[in-house]
């Protein structure tokens, strides 16, 4: 389970026992639950625009401490070769956004060597607006820079209705587990049409996104279990609007979903 501590501008480094009073109910009913949680340091769209190393390895150390024995893993940085940490009108440049996840790694790894760190990346190829962005190029540069360094998963963000993927699923996955050999590989983030209007590459039919999204879901979702070293995946991102959008009243895309994931063997979601 993706856990996502929002940007906080009051406390943005979580100094405060108060900021953690919504999240602390939520993490007890997840593990209540028997799930393993991921928490995600910083949502890649709330970088601000001044973010330093020094301010991010605090709050990553002040989270990872909150919660050292509930929650064991990290996701340290999120879609970290996007055009648009730090916002899209100047956002931070590649090389400012990699030293400040590897303060961020470090500083958990520091705390204690056995939580896990997790990096994502985007996916986008041709679709990127530089080359310097793009998944593979970006993943060849920092992975000779240090990225492995402090990590433990790299996570791949899928987006097909932004950037096609097809065919193309295994390639993604075999490159990118060709450069960080060593490394756990993830199908992270997950998701199709923000709303019910297609405006970008179409999977199949491109005037039913519902159906999309379901087809999408239960192909992607055991196919990353196929994958070289793979934790298989992912964390649908529009899970609360598409997936349970009616006070927990799950949607087809819901029933999808525990249906793959009960033929994969997974009992709690029968």
């Amino acid at each position: 389970m993706r856990l996502v501590f929002r940007s906080n501008p009051q406390d943005f480094l979580y100094a405060s026992q108060s900021s953690f009073n919504e999240y602390d109910a939520v993490v007890k009913e997840l593990r209540g639950q028997g799930l393993h949680i991921m928490g995600t340091v910083l949502d890649t769209s709330q970088w601000p625009r001044t973010m330093t190393p020094s301010i991010y390895a605090q709050r990553a150390q002040n989270l990872a401490l909150h919660y050292k024995d509930a929650i064991r893993s990290w996701e340290v940085g999120s879609e970290l070769n996007g055009d648009w940490l730090g916002g899209m009108i100047a956002p931070l440049s590649p090389d400012q956004v990699f030293q400040i996840f590897a303060a961020g790694a470090a500083q958990i790894k520091a705390l204690d060597p056995a939580l896990e760190t997790v990096a994502t990346l985007y996916w986008w190829h041709a679709t990127a607006p530089d080359n310097a962005h793009s998944l593979f190029a970006w993943l060849r540069h920092y992975s000779r820079e240090g990225l492995g360094r402090n990590l433990d998963v790299l996570s791949l963000s899928l987006q097909p209705d932004d950037n096609p993927v097809g065919m193309a699923l295994e390639t993604i996955f075999t490159r990118a587990h060709r450069e960080l050999p060593d490394k756990a590989i993830l199908l992270g983030s997950l998701g199709y049409v923000e709303k019910d209007k297609l405006q970008g590459y179409w999977w199949f039919a491109p005037d039913d996104a519902a159906a999309a999204r379901e087809d999408l879901l239960t192909f992607m979702t055991p196919a990353s279990c196929a994958m070289p070293r793979s934790l298989c995946g992912g964390f649908w991102w529009q899970t609360l609007e598409q997936m349970l959008p009616d006070k927990g009243r799950g949607t087809g895309l819901y029933r999808s979903y525990t249906k793959t994931l009960s033929r994969l063997g997974w009992p709690a979601a029968q």
